[in-house]
């Protein structure tokens, strides 16, 4: 079945044209120095911000996420998040430069928090979501959101502990001696 979600290897639907050059910039973006230190950490997921022309002829600055399918087929690859909006290009370039070496340093955490925040305060994102996630598709993210701590801190949601409870650690009795 074709629909407007997936895309197909060697097939010849409609919008094949624009499917190429959709899995031609994904290829473009994982094959990116900046992305090799996050595959390694995620795996077969790349997050880039870039900026876009609106159909209202303004200038947008989007959070994409990127992920491969599996299974032969390309499903929706793309998922983006607008972030800021503005006329003058020149005005989101710096923003756009200061995210990308922030990825390109490992900062994801630290970058799409800053992210979130920018399209919570040009009104692209509701603060008081019920799903605290920046993107809704594709694989989990690596990271936590202004929101999901938000929650978490509220007691409304509990981020999965990246360290076992006290009483999961295995304990050994150590013996030292000391010679006085």
């Amino acid at each position: 079945m074709a629909d407007g979600n997936r895309f197909y290897e060697g097939g010849s639907f409609p919008h094949q044209v624009e499917d190429e050059a959709v899995r031609a910039e994904f290829a473009r973006i994982f094959a990116s120095e900046e992305q090799e230190s996050l595959r390694q950490q995620v795996g077969d997921v790349a997050y880039e911000f870039s900026t876009r022309q609106e159909p209202s002829q303004a200038w947008a600055l989007y959070a994409d996420k990127w992920w491969v399918a599996h299974e032969g087929e390309y499903f929706e690859t793309r998922e983006s998040l607008k972030l800021v909006e503005d006329s003058d290009l020149t005005a989101l370039k710096p923003i756009e430069k200061e995210f990308n070496d922030l990825l390109g340093r490992g900062a994801l955490t630290e970058v799409m928090q800053q992210a979130e925040q920018l399209a919570v305060d040009n009104h692209f994102l509701d603060p008081e979501r019920e799903d605290p996630r920046l993107f809704q598709q594709g694989p989990p993210d690596p990271f936590t959101t202004l929101r999901e701590l938000e929650l978490e801190v509220a007691g409304l949601r509990s981020i999965p502990p990246h360290e076992p409870a006290p009483d999961e650690f295995d304990t050994q009795e150590i013996r030292v001696d000391f010679d006085l």
